[in-house]
């Protein structure tokens, strides 16, 4: 499914990118919960899946040429209304690199709303952060999203 395709609001937004899946993916995802990227996948059993995220992420802190102070974007993404999970996508190198990461979802039989958002009340500065929080290095942007895949997870 091509991020572009999806439903959007508050400032997420499609963009256009000669390298993206379609020539276009959705940026300004981030920045609080109202500025969202939602879609909703069929699948016929319940159980795991994994979502395949097409990204791209070149944001940087003010790095030399020896430490260029990446930046990797978080996704907190929300299955059907319920609580988000945070997931962390590196930086590409590029805006014009999109790379693939693969997260985990469970999904009921039928179909499931999933939401992408970057709320930055879970970020760096967040009670609870893991070691070591560094609130330069957190972006409140997510990834620029390209395009998604879904898996089942089978093990016999």
């Amino acid at each position: 499914m091509e991020a572009e395709s999806a439903t959007l609001t508050g400032s997420a937004a499609v963009e256009n990118h000669g390298y993206a899946s379609g020539g276009q993916y959705v940026g300004w995802v981030g920045q609080g919960p109202q500025n969202r990227l939602s879609f909703q996948v069929d699948v016929d059993r319940a159980g795991d899946y994994t979502l395949v995220v097409h990204y791209s992420n070149d944001e940087r802190d003010t790095g030399h040429v020896y430490n260029a102070d990446i930046i990797s974007r978080p996704v907190d993404l929300a299955v059907n209304g319920g609580d988000a999970t945070r997931y962390w996508f590196k930086n590409t190198w590029s805006w014009g690199n999109w790379w693939a990461r693969g997260v985990p979802v469970t999904l009921t039989a039928g179909t499931n709303t999933i939401t992408m958002y970057n709320d930055p009340a879970n970020g760096a500065t967040a009670q609870g952060c893991p070691t070591p929080c560094m609130p330069t290095l957190d972006s409140q942007w997510a990834p620029n999203l390209d395009r998604f895949d879904l898996a089942p997870i089978r093990i016999n």
